[in-house]
């Protein structure tokens, strides 16, 4: 009997002490931490929109009213003379359907805005903006 209170007692004691987690376990439990979080900011960068493509070409109206006659394109700002590239490019992506010499409305200088702002997009020019003035 005197065995059995003695193997029971260390056992008691034993029971009753707080667990400490070991050092290894507590590694793995933050890589797992670690893991989880990194496959959730890796879902959430997939979830972002994908880049919409790019609108189909167009052409300029052939008549609107009211309209504008417009003679000549200017670009304007500090670094025009450098963006002269751009005029070329407002005459479509056959270059057939120049604005000069035509009388334009709202849909056709939009069509010109969108062409001049495509074409910067197109060498790169992201933060370009093409505005009427």
């Amino acid at each position: 009997m005197l065995a059995g209170v003695l193997l029971g007692g260390p056992l008691w004691a034993h029971a009753q002490a707080p667990s400490t987690p070991q050092p290894f376990v507590e590694q793995q439990r933050q890589q797992e931490r670690e893991r989880a979080l990194r496959e959730q900011n890796e879902r959430t960068v997939d979830q972002r929109p994908q880049a919409a493509p790019p609108a189909p070409a167009q052409r300029i109206p052939e008549s609107e009213s009211p309209c504008f006659r417009i003679d000549r394109v200017l670009l304007a700002g500090e670094q025009s003379e450098a963006f002269q590239w751009v005029v070329a490019d407002l005459s479509g992506p056959d270059g057939n359907d120049s604005p000069i010499g035509r009388c334009l409305g709202t849909a056709g200088v939009n069509v010109v805005l969108a062409r001049a702002q495509q074409a910067a997009i197109a060498r790169g020019y992201v933060t370009t903006s093409a505005a009427l003035k």
